[in-house]
């Protein structure tokens, strides 16, 4: 029988086990969207690791992977925040951004979602 579970399928593949890291735009406003992400993907098996407020503004979503073995993961990762985002297009990445060449690397298999602030007046999520 299959697992759903990204991790175990990740890990029975051979693949290191991803850790989710969400950035948001520091605000309560937009701690709200990154909350919501996190119990979504956590529901769905990621390891959402930390929510992370910064001091300045993300123009675009995006999904980070700063190893070549994270790609397949990260790209699970695009899909599920996809799912999450379904009937607010835009807020979510189409593709994961391969920051490879980023110097220094955190740790194999941290990944990490940046989210813009929510348009006002905007649905969070499906």
């Amino acid at each position: 029988l299959a697992s759903s579970n990204p991790t175990d399928e990740a890990t029975a593949a051979g693949l290191t086990p991803i850790r989710v890291f969400i950035h948001h735009t520091a605000g309560a406003g937009n701690a709200l969207p990154a909350i919501q992400l996190a119990a979504f993907l956590q529901a769905r098996g990621f390891d959402v690791v930390q929510i992370r407020p910064v001091d300045f503004q993300i123009e675009q979503p995006s999904v980070r992977y700063f190893f070549d073995g994270d790609r397949r993961e990260s790209r699970r990762l695009v899909e599920a925040i996809g799912v999450f985002y379904a009937k607010a297009r835009g807020r979510g990445p189409d593709e994961s951004a391969d920051f490879s060449h980023f110097s220094p690397k955190p740790r194999r298999g941290n990944i990490e979602v940046w989210l813009p602030a929510p348009a006002v007046g905007e649905s969070q999520s499906s």
